[in-house]
């Protein structure tokens, strides 16, 4: 017979003891369907403009979606994934503000190993031209 105080050590499982760890704790929990996770990213100025770099793991570059409207770049991405029968969805979502010396013109992106890289160019500064008075009217 095995004494009370040692019952528990002997059937100790720490798989149950995860369960309700990752059952207690926020950062485990699942995202309900129609909530989006928001991605780890990180933001590198650049001399020619800036580098955004978004951690979207597992998702095929087919389920990515950058779109630009105004000043507002928005990334979006999804997988899904099944195990034992079950399909499970996650969704990516991050929206970013873009400084006015940043244009969407000649942005390159690009997706390996979960990281998607984003290069926006920065507009190229204006420079300061002569202009020549002529005799006349100025008409064009």
């Amino acid at each position: 017979m095995i004494p009370l105080f040692l019952r528990n050590e002997l059937n100790w499982d720490p798989c149950r003891e995860w369960d309700r760890f990752a059952a207690n704790h926020p950062a485990m929990r699942r995202p309900k369907t129609d909530e989006a996770v928001s991605p780890r990213y990180e933001v590198e100025e650049k001399d020619d403009g800036y580098l955004l770099s978004l951690d979207i793991p597992g998702v095929k570059k087919e389920d990515i979606n950058i779109e630009s409207k105004g000043r507002l770049l928005t990334v979006s991405a999804s997988r899904k994934s099944s195990k034992k029968g079950e399909t499970s969805e996650v969704a990516y979502r991050a929206s970013f503000e873009i400084p006015e010396v940043v244009t969407f013109e000649g942005a390159e992106a690009s997706y390996q190993d979960g990281v998607l890289n984003v290069a926006l160019p920065k507009l190229k500064e204006a420079t300061a031209r002569t202009i020549k008075i002529s005799d006349g009217k100025g008409d064009l």
